[in-house]
């Protein structure tokens, strides 16, 4: 009896194995631990990538990263306020720079004029908790580089976050689904 009970509690003990969910990803927090991400577990801090970062990751090879850039709410707005106190003239064109459709337009200009080449492939409006989003998907040429690169942009309850996950174009198909998992994966706390 003994002896049917020990195989019996293998059996289940390797049925319970190899169903566990194999996710091994980890949460990454920013320094002031006020957001975080889930990420891999393959992917490492890259140090003096994106100077605007907040988090920058990278995996073992460093042809994924990953990066969130924050902007206060309060702080874009005073800008866009500033820039109409002393530009009257282009007040009705930039009063509609405020706001989240207003960040998301600026960052989306920005960087349509830092590349030579820019393809949005998927943009969508959506919200993931409290969160509004919104995600594109876009190729981009940069000197001799094309990047396939994941952005979500939220706004969060005091700032506006820009989440980019960037590879190499020639990759894109192999790491888009764990690209468009860490896009969506911050949370503010």
């Amino acid at each position: 009896m003994y002896k049917q009970l020990t195989i019996l509690a293998i059996l289940l003990a390797t049925l319970f194995a190899a169903c566990a969910p194999k996710d091994n990803w980890v949460e990454v927090k920013s320094n002031d631990s006020t957001i975080s991400l889930m990420l891999p577990p393959d992917m490492h801090t890259l140090k003096g990538f994106n100077n605007y970062a907040i988090l920058q990751y990278g995996n073992l090879d460093n042809s994924l990263s990953v990066i969130v850039i924050a902007d206060t709410i309060s702080a874009y707005n005073a800008l866009i306020d500033n820039y109409i106190a002393e530009n009257p003239d282009s007040a009705d064109v930039f009063s509609s720079a405020k706001g989240f459709d207003g960040y998301c337009s600026m960052v989306i200009s920005n960087l349509k004029a830092e590349a030579q080449k820019f393809d949005v492939s998927e943009n969508t409006d959506t919200t993931v908790k409290t969160f509004k989003i919104r995600a594109f998907a876009y190729n981009a040429k940069y000197d001799t580089d094309k990047s396939y690169i994941r952005l979500a942009i939220y706004e969060g309850k005091v700032c506006y976050y820009q989440v980019f996950a960037m590879i190499k174009s020639t990759r894109a198909e192999e790491f888009d689904a764990q690209m468009k998992r860490m896009v969506y994966s911050l949370r503010e706390r």
